[in-house]
């Protein structure tokens, strides 16, 4: 909740009714003082806990709402994840020098705990942090996050693919055309209500997941944007542009085979959809990621494609499974009892026993 909020004569009603002589904070007491008396009694609890345990250090970099870069620390231990810090750069550039500096500081100011692995987005940029505090913290474990990952491959799917970048880009649009006219987007969602079908959504970078949901929502109310864009006076507009908008949201919806490539999109992402849920959740092994990478190029070979798309897309996946691969994926994937190595080649595999016997 918002701090401003507090100052809203409701709930300071409803509050009374529990207690008649309560007192509620200002906005500037929330967001400082007590604020920081609470950061402080987090922390004192945090040290308690996970005193001595094993840990896993992220990284997470973002942009604030106010457009400030911001990179954001947080420790999982035992199923749980702690807070500990986000640090804004500001205009300092986050190449691998600033970022293993700063993932330095950051774990130097945690020995109360043992970081076992640090794991951090998917750039260059860190990459090359990976290899230079590899060579500083040889006991740790330095990779990239596998929901990211795939977040990657869906990019990079819908940019190689030429047929799927198409179907995106027509989708993008035409959603932002219906969200953009109120009239058509308000009669849109009361037909879709009716139909108990859930809203368009637009595609956004920095959301994973959310290409897929555009072309399945579009897909989904397909028949009830059909029937909107067939009405007599939909193309009809006061200038040359609004006529092109509408013209073109004509277009996309009342193609003849709109359908099956919305289909056969849905068929292409929701296999990586299904993985990204799986890993969306920390407790998942990471022996998993790379049983992930050996199944992922199986499941497509069995559906009917060209076999240059196949081609393509096997590319996609053997380049993002060399650039997130670490040694810590090799070690677990090989004493995973449930895997015991199987589908790994045999350069790796040497490589593995060479390094758990090292």
């Amino acid at each position: 909740m918002a701090f401003n909020k507090a100052t809203h004569p409701s709930l300071l009603q409803a509050l009374r009714m529990l207690h008649p002589g309560v007192v509620i904070p200002s906005a500037h007491q929330l967001s400082t003082t007590l604020l920081n008396m609470c950061n402080r009694d987090f922390k004192v609890k945090m040290v308690h806990k996970i005193t001595g345990k094993k840990c896993t250090l992220y990284t997470d970099g973002w942009t604030g709402v106010n457009g400030k870069s911001v990179i954001n620390y947080v420790l999982e231990c035992e199923g749980e994840t702690y807070f500990l810090e986000s640090v804004y750069t500001g205009s300092t550039s986050h190449d691998a020098l600033f970022l293993a500096a700063d993932v330095k500081r950051v774990i130097e100011s945690a020995k109360f705990t043992t970081i076992v692995a640090v794991v951090t987005d998917n750039t260059a940029a860190n990459q090359l942090m990976w290899s230079t505090l590899q060579r500083e913290y040889p006991e740790m474990f330095f990779h990239g996050c596998i929901v990211h990952v795939i977040h990657l491959i869906v990019k990079d799917m819908v940019s190689k693919l030429k047929w799927l970048k198409d179907l995106e880009g027509d989708c993008r649009k035409m959603v932002k055309f219906f969200k953009k006219h109120h009239l058509l987007w308000a009669e849109l969602r009361r037909l879709q209500r009716l139909e108990e079908k859930n809203a368009l959504v637009l595609p956004a970078d920095t959301r994973w997941g959310t290409i897929e949901q555009c072309v399945a929502s579009v897909l989904q109310s397909e028949s009830i944007l059909l029937s909107l864009v067939s009405q007599r006076e939909f193309l009809k507009a006061k200038s040359k542009e609004q006529k092109a908008n509408r013209r073109m949201a004509h277009d996309v919806i009342t193609a003849p085979d709109v359908v099956p490539r919305l289909k056969r999109a849905i068929a292409l992402l929701s296999v990586l959809s299904a993985a990204q849920k799986v890993f969306e959740r920390s407790s998942r092994p990471i022996s998993d990621v790379y049983r992930m990478f050996i199944e992922l190029p199986q499941k497509y070979r069995e559906m009917r494609m060209p076999i240059g798309e196949l081609g393509i897309i096997s590319g996609i996946l053997n380049e993002r499974f060399d650039f997130v691969y670490g040694d810590a994926h090799g070690v677990s994937y090989l004493l995973d009892p449930r895997y015991g190595g199987e589908g790994m080649d045999d350069d790796t595999r040497e490589k593995v026993v060479e390094f758990t016997a090292n």
